[in-house]
């Protein structure tokens, strides 16, 4: 391994020195003017005992060294190296590549242990290490000698958490028994912190030492940002955002700021109704957006909305541009004189027309007058005129609908009436009236109703009724019918019956002796399915043998029809669906003609063949059936192809669409629907689209990083809907970190939690009460926090009864407190009398000073004492004058002596001092240096305590109890 990588270096060395051989084959500068590097002075090694040591190099980087063929490296600040015994050593200067090239190697030198030793006592190498890093080697050293460190003491760098400070090696040292490694150890402390709380430039709080890992908590009011006429401000937490503490930290109050909004109220210009109010934000116009106030017309006056103006019936206009404070608004109308204007139309401008069709300008309450079909109101007349008859109407003016006077804006109608003209009509045969028709409609065809008019044949002609003159036709007005006839030589009537002797199939008038000739088409014979008649000739007699002659007709006579049977051929003619004849087919009766295949059209269905040709009876026209289609296309955002359907139109050339495809999904989007909602009725091809929203992907996250909730959010809505409240033990859920009301993007939201808080009580519990008494000390303590230990009295003392208890212990837990906690701190009663000194005070700015002293457990108690003692300070201010008041009488003894004062009292009947405050005494000095630079402590004596222990000892209080045996 260490010659592999030896073989790299070197390689690497080579390279290196390649290259700057090549460049030092070029010029000596640089194209960029710059100097070649310099290459380093090679080091001087010099060997003492087992250390080498070599010239430090200027300019060098570091230094590589090679034992035995190692290679390794070492910081440019040391110059030697402890080798062991037969270790081969050599260095050289490494360069930084750039200014500095690397130097070449140092001599060799070789380390040899000189074999001075005794040959019975083994040697072992001791290592000394701190981390990874070797500190010392020692080596050769005697088996059962104690190795010493011999290096700087050892050190450990801090970090955020912790300080260290070296403790000792790991193992332990002792005698040398093998080769060993000693490991530096270290002790941690805590770091600790100051965590400061600003609100802008005003520092709220600081919270100092307060040690890292832990959770500050600012504990005072809630920070306020002042409200301006624009904005006002909601403290919304801190930043950076609290968290553990692991550095000094300084955090802000942050506020959001919200646009103040304003009231703008619309009056009407009674000053009492209010037409709207509209909120706006500061600086934003307001806009009145319900309909144009209107006022009410009097009689000879209209109003018209003018502006909106600053006070009532006031004239100066309100400026609405730019909201800044709640403002009122009234309504302002102009008056003009009131006139009308009338209206004028026709029940039907197809039966008649007006002059005019307005009046404008109409005086109020004018007089409207009728005058047949004229009409002139304030001086202003309308002529109603009729459409002029036809042939087939007559028009007519009706009437005139109107006001008798004008009070409003109305409407005039001229009313026209149109009637269908009627006519006579008379049926004559010459000079003979044969019928009249009265009241016939124009327009309508006449018909005549009587007998067929008739003239009488005569010795040369006979007559023939042949219609009338003029030809009927519709009736446009009143007109005369006459009967004509036709005549004729005498003639006889050749009857052409069929094969069946009933059909007549033609007559033939033929004159006297002239030949009959058939005055129709061949006749013939209705086909059957399986044969076709072809006509023959006249026969005399139906089914008869007998040709008829028909070359010289003298009389009446019928003749009859004989046909020849033949087979039946059909054509079948096959046609396309334009008509166009694709094939023309020659079918025996009852055949199946035989037709193309199936047929192509663009944008249509083949769906066969109209019936006829199977079983073929008869010719045929068979066309191509086809049904129009169209194409429904479903077609994704990028193009790609969702699905697609052809549709057959109905007979209406209509079709609907039902196999709609399941709503495509698209990464970021939601599916709306398509571009095409209504798939009825559809008449043409389609090409439908999704129709996308953007959405935005909202992650709400707990304070873990637990997602409690992903949601796609839309673009058009822009709200995302938190999940419900997340909870965390010792955590109050405050909001989400981001407004879930404006969703632009992509986001997480976290979860704002604050922390719990929980009541500590340290309760007072006696050995003579069986329920807890009074509060000691109260802290509020944050979540799996510990309350701080409370300073307590040595006495507590019971004022309801005069007792007085000794504190014992505390009883409960205070730690990792998770919920309001009651914690009992345990008294025991004194029975001893104490002195209980109440109210030392300095009355501030004067030389006075009082205080009160009380007994408390004063059973038996014969006697006591009070010394007063003023200590020297107090004696050089001046004499100080002293004022007793005893609940106990006067003092039985009150001796004054250096700035002392001592009082006495002794029960005279024997019983008990049973008074609760003994004593009251005020003093005042007489100089004129004030009191309150002093102050007042009283010396422990059997029990005498103080409320207050106060630096300063101007007044030294004493005192003792006799207490009877």
């Amino acid at each position: 391994m260490k010659k592999t990588k030896l073989i790299t270096i070197l390689l690497m060395l080579t390279l290196l020195f390649c290259a700057f051989a090549l460049t030092a084959c070029g010029d000596n500068d640089n194209d960029d003017g710059k100097s070649d590097p310099v290459k380093l002075t090679a080091p001087t090694v010099t060997l003492d005992g087992d250390t080498a040591t070599w010239t430090a190099v200027e300019n060098a980087d570091k230094y590589e060294i090679d034992i035995n063929g190692s290679l390794s490296y070492l910081a440019s600040s040391q110059t030697s190296k402890k080798l062991a015994d037969g270790d081969v050593f050599k260095v050289r200067a490494i360069g930084d590549g750039k200014a500095y090239m690397t130097s070449d190697w140092s001599k060799m030198v070789t380390y040899t242990v000189e074999d001075n030793s005794n040959p019975d006592i083994p040697v072992y190498t001791v290592t000394w290490k701190s981390g990874s890093t070797v500190l010392e080697v020692d080596y050769n050293v005697p088996m059962g000698t104690i190795p010493t460190y011999n290096g700087a003491t050892p050190t450990k760098a801090a970090d955020a958490q912790y300080s260290y400070n070296f403790s000792g090696w790991s193992p332990a040292v002792t005698e040398v028994m093998a080769d060993v490694t000693y490991s530096a150890v270290f002790t941690e402390v805590t770091n600790s912190y100051k965590v400061v709380w600003k609100n802008g430039d005003a520092i709220l709080e600081t919270d100092t030492n307060v040690p890292y890992g832990t959770m500050p908590a600012y504990n005072g009011a809630t920070p306020t940002k002042a409200s301006n006429e624009q904005y006002s401000y909601t403290f919304s937490g801190w930043s950076p955002e609290v968290s553990v503490v692991t550095g000094d930290v300084t955090y802000q109050a942050q506020f959001t700021s919200s646009t103040r909004i304003y009231t703008v109220t619309f009056y009407s210009d009674d000053g009492v109704t209010v037409l709207a109010r509209v909120s706006v934000s500061y600086g934003v116009a307001a806009a009145y957006s319900k309909p144009t106030p209107i006022k009410n017309a009097t009689e000879y006056y209209v109003y018209t909305f003018d502006k909106w103006v600053t006070s009532l019936g006031g004239t100066q206009e309100a400026s609405l541009s730019s909201i800044k404070s709640d403002i009122n608004v009234y309504a302002s109308f102009t008056a003009t004189v009131r006139t009308l204007n009338l209206s004028v139309i026709t029940n039907n401008s197809n039966y008649g027309e007006v002059s005019t069709t307005e009046i404008k300008n109409i005086a109020y309450g004018s007089l409207v007058e009728i005058n047949g079909n004229v009409l002139t109101v304030d001086g202003k007349s309308v002529t109603a005129t009729p459409k002029i008859s036809t042939p087939q109407y007559t028009y007519t003016f009706v009437r005139w609908d109107a006001p008798v006077t004008v009070v409003s804006n109305t409407i005039i109608k001229a009313t026209f009436e149109r009637t269908v003209n009627k006519y006579t009509v008379t049926w004559k045969n010459g000079d003979e009236i044969l019928e009249i028709d009265e009241d016939v409609i124009y327009g309508s065809t006449p018909v005549y109703n009587g007998a067929i008019p008739t003239k009488s044949a005569d010795s040369e002609f006979t007559y023939t009724f042949a219609g009338w003159s003029p030809a009927v036709a519709a009736v446009t007005g009143d007109v005369t019918y006459y009967a004509t006839f036709t005549d004729a030589t005498n003639k006889y009537t050749v009857t052409f019956y069929d094969d069946n002797a009933t059909t007549v199939l033609g007559v033939a008038v033929v004159e006297y002796g002239q030949s009959a000739v058939y005055p129709n088409a061949l006749p013939t014979k209705q086909s059957t399915p399986e044969v076709t008649y072809t006509f023959d000739k006249w026969m005399t007699a139906p089914g008869g043998a007998q040709e008829a002659d028909l070359s010289t007709i003298i009389s009446d006579i019928s003749v009859y029809a004989s046909y020849i049977s033949t087979t039946r051929i059909y054509t079948v003619t096959v046609c396309d669906f334009d008509g166009e004849v694709i094939v023309e087919l020659q079918v025996p009766y009852g055949a199946t003609a035989e037709l193309p295949e199936d047929m192509n059209r663009d944008g249509y269905r083949f769906t066969g063949w109209s019936d006829g040709y199977q079983n073929v009876c008869g010719d045929v026209v068979i066309t191509a059936q086809y049904v129009k289609q169209i194409l429904v296309n479903f077609i994704d955002y990028d193009g790609t192809a969702i699905y697609h359907e052809y549709l057959d139109l109905d007979e209406n050339g209509k079709a609907t669409f039902t196999n709609i495809p399941e709503k495509p999904t698209r990464i970021d989007y939601e599916c709306d629907g398509w571009t095409v909602t209504d798939f009825t009725n559809l008449v043409e091809d389609i090409i439908v689209y999704p129709v996308y929203t953007r959405t935005y992907r909202v992650a709400f996250v707990d304070y873990d990083g637990t997602v409690l909730k992903n949601e796609n959010v839309r673009s058009d809505i822009g709200i995302a809907t938190a999940p419900i409240d997340p909870i965390r033990d010792g955590y109050k859920f405050v909001d989400w970190d981001c407004d879930l009301e404006n969703i632009t993007s992509d986001i997480t939201i976290n979860a704002i939690y604050e922390i719990n808080t929980y009541s500590v009580k340290f309760v007072l519990k006696s050995d003579s009460e069986s329920t807890p008494g009074a509060i000691l000390s109260e802290y509020n303590v944050p979540y799996t926090y510990s309350a701080p230990t409370p300073t307590l009295p040595e006495i507590y003392f019971d004022w309801s009864n005069k007792n007085a208890y000794r504190f014992v212990e505390i009883l409960g837990n205070y730690s990792n407190i998770t919920s309001d906690t009651i914690v009992y701190v345990y008294y025991e009663r004194v029975n001893s009398p104490i002195l209980y000194i109440e109210n030392i005070s300095v009355i501030q700015g004067t030389r006075n000073a009082s205080v009160e002293v009380y007994l408390f457990g004063g059973e038996n108690v014969r006697g006591l004492s009070l010394d007063i003692k003023f200590d020297e300070r107090l004696q050089n201010a001046g004499n100080a004058v002293v004022d007793v008041s005893s609940a106990l009488g006067e003092a039985q003894s009150k001796l004054t002596r250096n700035g002392s004062y001592e009082l006495r009292w002794i029960s005279s009947n024997s019983n008990s001092l049973t008074a609760d405050r003994i004593v009251t005494f005020t003093f005042a000095l007489n100089s004129s240096q004030e009191i309150d630079q002093y102050a007042i402590e009283v010396l422990d004596s059997t029990y005498v305590i103080t409320k207050d222990f106060l630096k300063l000892t101007p007044l030294i209080i004493s005192g003792s109890v006799t207490v009877s045996k």
